[in-house]
């Protein structure tokens, strides 16, 4: 009965500790931080231009120039984001 119990348990870790290649190299809070960086970039990217699309002349083009650099900064914020092994 305990080499039972003993091949059950080491069955279900090796489950739990598959490998898989789309979330290797990171740890969920990592990977979740991450996915949540790209996204804000890219909701900042696409409302940054429709407010931009309000504007005239000048206004319009330093408003977008804005919008799209803080949106290229949390992109690169995300991009950094390695794991410390």
């Amino acid at each position: 009965m305990n080499q039972n119990t003993t091949a059950e348990n080491s069955t279900a870790t090796d489950l739990l500790e598959e490998d898989n290649p789309l979330t290797e190299g990171y740890n969920k809070p990592e990977k979740k931080t991450r996915n949540i960086l790209f996204v804000l970039a890219a909701l900042l990217l696409l409302l940054g231009i429709l407010m931009a699309m309000q504007q005239n002349g000048v206004a319009r083009i330093v408003s977008m120039a804005i919008y799209i650099g803080v949106a290229f900064v949390f992109f690169l914020l995300a991009l950094l984001i390695k794991t410390k092994s």
